[in-house]
């Protein structure tokens, strides 16, 4: 009985070690489909990504997967913009939110559209 719990524990102990494996290379590969990413972003991509990322966190986890695809196939080669990004958010029915402000310069000094209104 005394062997049998020791197989029974060895045999435990590897499927642990396979499953902690498979985490790690699943890990991994989420992290490479990022680093494929980011390099190709450019001017406002990085905000788009992020603030889309922080609304909605499932849909862009099989986005991000997609996206590196495309690139690693060659389907994208040129840089990613930011409007290009926001548009295919919008396509694929993610209405991502961004911060806007309007600025405008008056006198040399930046304003806001609010401190336009205030003052008037």
């Amino acid at each position: 009985m005394n062997s049998w719990r020791k197989q029974r524990l060895a045999k435990l102990k590897k499927q642990l070690s396979e499953s902690s494996s498979q985490k790690e290379e699943a890990g991994g590969k989420a992290a490479s489909d990022r680093d494929i990413i980011l390099p190709l972003l450019e001017g406002r991509a990085l905000e788009v990504l992020r603030t889309a990322e922080a609304q909605y966190p499932s849909e862009m986890g099989r986005i991000e997967v997609e996206l590196a695809k495309l690139i690693r196939e060659g389907g994208i080669s040129g840089p990613i913009t930011g409007e290009v990004l926001f548009t295919l958010f919008r396509r694929l029915g993610l209405r991502v939110r961004l911060e806007t402000k309007i600025i405008y310069f008056e006198d040399g000094k930046a304003k806001s559209l609010s401190e336009k209104i205030k003052g008037e």
